[in-house]
């Protein structure tokens, strides 16, 4: 809440609040089907961080922290044997950002967040986060699918050919064959569907590979 008012006395109250991302809800279901476990850190001591937190269904809120308690909950975490996400945009956000196993910087952030983040969203949209986390899904399980095929054909294959049972040429076109149908495979990746218009394969960008500050790190 602001006062304005002159020598007189107070003329007007104006209440200032910040509205969730519309996207917000969406990010936060998708990290919960994965089975994650969400936490806020937030600098802010008002009321309105656990307020947030309930909107959003936040598993856990802390206010009022500083940079380093933010990196000491961080690394808390990690000696628990977890792996951590972090999704920053302040300065106040760059230890954590450069210590945490994942780091995406918004592309709002300040520069020094996006330069010691892993990734930065091109679009500042949260639905481009929830895209990447599907498309790394899918990318993964897709490689494991090429590699269990390349493993059975070459099981199969290897003791035809030591036994001379399997020409040159034969070997080579069945190699092709293998080769194609792991690019044909891997081409399923692009029917992947655009979320909010968005392109499927710009949501995100690797950050830049300036180091991070040491004091920061």
């Amino acid at each position: 809440w602001l006062l304005l008012g002159d020598r007189q006395g107070p003329l007007a109250w104006f209440g200032l609040d910040d509205r969730l991302r519309d996207d917000a809800p969406a990010l936060l279901a998708a990290c919960k089907a994965r089975g994650w476990r969400t936490l806020l850190l937030s600098g802010d001591s008002s009321p309105m961080v656990a307020e947030v937190a309930a909107q959003l269904g936040i598993d856990h809120a802390i206010g009022g922290l500083r940079p380093d308690d933010k990196l000491e909950r961080l690394k808390a975490l990690q000696a628990e044997g977890r792996k951590v996400l972090m999704l920053g945009d302040g300065v106040n956000d760059v230890p954590v950002l450069a210590a945490a196993d994942i780091s995406i910087a918004m592309g709002s952030a300040t520069d020094l967040a996006k330069t010691c983040a892993d990734a930065v969203l091109l679009s500042n949209r949260l639905s481009a986060l929830v895209q990447a986390l599907e498309l790394a899904r899918r990318t993964r399980r897709n490689i494991l699918e090429n590699l269990l095929w390349a493993t059975l054909y070459n099981g199969l294959m290897l003791p035809f050919a030591a036994l001379g049972w399997v020409t040159p040429v034969w070997a080579a076109v069945g190699m092709s064959v293998s080769s194609l149908i792991v690019v044909l495979n891997a081409l399923r990746l692009t029917r992947v569907p655009v979320s909010a218009g968005l392109p499927a394969m710009d949501a995100a960008q690797p950050a830049r590979s300036t180091p991070c500050p040491p004091s920061m790190s």
